[in-house]
């Protein structure tokens, strides 16, 4: 007996094709990418992403700056009614706030590894503010702010 090769052939029977509703886009108006689906990252992909654009040498501050100065306005208005700031004014004190909040989870952070964490958590929060606190008397006489040279 020969053998012969055999060759796909198209099926009789199987499913039909989906039909499309009137409201549904078609499957060709998704965007397509170079192999024709789209991008999926591995996961943690786009959060270390962002990490490395952020901790770039950068000048982008990490906060908007339109909800910043709004806030700066309303902490302002609750003790003077009539405060006006100039563009360089909230500015500068933007960039203030997100070095003191990156020095601060710094420490935090270091807080964390010294416990033996890679977690920040609330306790480390706690005794970063009482590193931070203010010593002195408690009279009220000369304050000076305790500050690690290595973060400033």
């Amino acid at each position: 007996m020969n053998r012969t090769k055999q060759t796909a052939r198209g099926s009789a029977g199987g499913k039909a094709p989906r039909k499309k509703l009137p409201g549904q886009p078609a499957s060709d108006a998704r965007p397509k990418f170079k192999s024709g689906l789209r991008r999926r990252f591995h996961p943690g992909r786009r959060a270390l992403n962002e990490m490395r654009r952020l901790q770039g040498r950068t000048t982008n501050l990490s906060m908007p700056r339109q909800p910043f100065q709004g806030l700066v306005r309303e902490i302002a208005q609750q003790h003077h009614k009539d405060v006006r700031f100039g563009a360089t004014a909230t500015r500068v004190l933007q960039e203030l706030t997100e070095l003191a909040m990156e020095q601060w989870f710094a420490c935090m952070n270091h807080a964390a590894l010294c416990d033996g964490r890679i977690t920040i958590m609330k306790k480390d929060s706690v005794f970063v503010r009482n590193l931070f606190s203010v010593h002195g008397n408690s009279v009220g006489g000369t304050r000076k702010p305790f500050l690690p040279t290595h973060f400033i």
